[in-house]
């Protein structure tokens, strides 16, 4: 309501100066300041009811509560009319909101070069005069803030949603964080909530990653038009998809497209939104690392507050546990506030030599499988989350003297008392006397992943050793 009344108070002294302007060039009162100045007060004192009318009208496009478009109140209507209720409750879960993310996408929308294919920017020109301007004005500076966003992505201060699912997906957010600009000092900060900046910013973000990616020549310049034009659609398509709003249709769509790979997860998320965002937020205070979930339950329970410590930390390919806490302001209990209310969520980034060299030299390392082989049998991890996250830790961050088994006896002999992490970093940086001369002088990206492989088997295979020792369930 309080922006609501800016946007009222705004349009309602730009319409009184409109039509002032436009009485002292009809000649109906004098072409002066002071007259001007006279007939906008008696406008604002009384303003006429079509001022009103316009005035309310921008006071509810600015604060995204204008009316639905059509296919939103189509959405709206099969969800509310009770006349499919199967269809109906999905909706409930999947599109809570509609109206507000459909008025912010069609505003986001009006700021783009593809203004003009939409019924609202023609309608505006065909009106002319003021409606036309302010139409071809909108479309100007959004253009002009996406061309500024795609020049800082081109630079790496502001980055995309990053590349597809993979082992090179999971080394770019070790360095990256999706939707975020780079603040410098390896602090990042997302604008994805920032809309309807962040819809134009992440948009041109992504095009820019497609243009930085693509092999572009001068042999079929139609074809290469027609392929930037789709990953232009598909960049837009992209950045809603990942909008906060829009996460629970996504995740629905995914499951659909691909049962075995989302549908389980859809469900979960769609149990732990039973439990209240703030609930949400409370737990992450009071237990920041981020959790493993694989069921109904465990979903539930990683928005609870005092529950969620009892789930088994994520961790990345060196073992480390992944966080929400931001680390801002030294990760005091400023910091602690910030990540608590603040709405733009902060991360702190510390890539290790051995993500720079990957990047650098276009090789990737994935995630160890949830699973290991035992007796010839493939046993899964799947609803075991505390040995996956256990095998992970073996695999990337432990030192293989606080392994309990000949293999981390063994390893220990031929890398020293290293973690993988150490030893890789130790190689790319040039401080392994015995390997790295060996890996520096080996300029194939595939020869230099195999040569890193064998460092990364050999740790796996010291920690199945372990997790079978530790876990004597495995064996049975």
């Amino acid at each position: 309501e309080f922006f609501k009344t800016l946007g009222y108070r705004m349009e309602l002294n730009a319409q009184s100066y409109r039509t002032a302007m436009q009485d002292a060039r009809a000649g109906r009162i004098p072409n002066t300041q002071q007259a001007i100045k006279g007939r906008m007060a008696d406008i604002l004192a009384d303003p006429p009811e079509n001022i009103q009318m316009a005035a309310a009208s921008e006071a509810a496009y600015r604060t995204f509560t204008s009316s639905p478009s059509r296919a939103a109140k189509s959405i709206m209507r099969l969800r509310d009319t009770g006349n499919h209720p199967w269809i109906g409750n999905l909706l409930r879960y999947v599109a809570p909101f509609v109206s507000t993310p459909d008025n912010i996408l069609r505003f986001s929308f009006a700021r783009t070069p593809l203004a003009p294919l939409s019924t609202a920017y023609r309608t505006a020109i065909a009106n002319g005069g003021a409606d036309a301007a302010i139409a071809r004005a909108r479309m100007g500076m959004g253009t002009m803030l996406m061309a500024t966003a795609t020049d800082m992505a081109i630079d790496g201060k502001i980055t995309g949603g990053g590349p597809p699912p993979g082992a090179q997906r999971e080394e770019w957010l070790r360095t990256h964080k999706p939707y975020s600009v780079d603040l410098g000092n390896g602090k990042v900060i997302s604008y994805n909530r920032m809309d309807p900046m962040g819809f134009l910013f992440g948009t041109a973000a992504d095009m820019a990653e497609y243009s930085r990616n693509a092999d572009m020549s001068d042999e079929d310049t139609f074809a290469e038009y027609q392929e930037f034009g789709a990953a232009a659609l598909f960049a837009v398509a992209e950045t809603i998809k990942e909008k906060s709003y829009m996460q629970g249709a996504a995740l629905f769509m995914d499951a659909v497209n691909n049962r075995e790979m989302y549908s389980e997860a859809f469900v979960n998320k769609l149990a732990g939104s039973f439990m209240p965002a703030i609930a949400n937020e409370a737990a992450r205070v009071m237990d920041p690392v981020k959790r493993a979930t694989f069921d109904i339950g465990s979903a539930f329970a990683n928005r609870t507050p005092g529950l969620s410590s009892s789930l088994s930390p994520q961790r990345d390919l060196w073992g480390r546990e992944q966080r929400y806490e931001s680390g801002f302001f030294g990760g005091g209990i400023a910091g602690k506030t910030y990540d608590a209310l603040s709405p733009l969520y902060g991360s702190s980034i510390a890539p290790e030599p051995i993500d720079k060299e990957m990047e650098k030299s276009d090789f990737f390392i994935g995630m160890p499988k949830k699973g290991i082989t035992v007796n010839g049998e493939n046993v899964s991890f799947k609803n075991s989350p505390e040995m996956y996250s256990r095998y992970v830790e073996l695999q990337g961050g432990t030192k293989p003297s606080q392994f309990k088994t000949e293999a981390g006896a063994a390893l220990e002999e031929q890398v020293g008392d290293r973690s993988l992490r150490e030893v890789l970093n130790d190689i790319v940086l040039g401080n392994d006397p015995e390997y790295s001369e060996a890996y520096q002088a080996l300029t194939d990206s595939e020869d230099k992943k195999k040569y890193v492989m064998d460092f990364v088997n050999a740790y796996r295979a010291a920690a199945r050793a372990e997790i079978l020792m530790e876990f004597p369930e495995l064996q049975a």
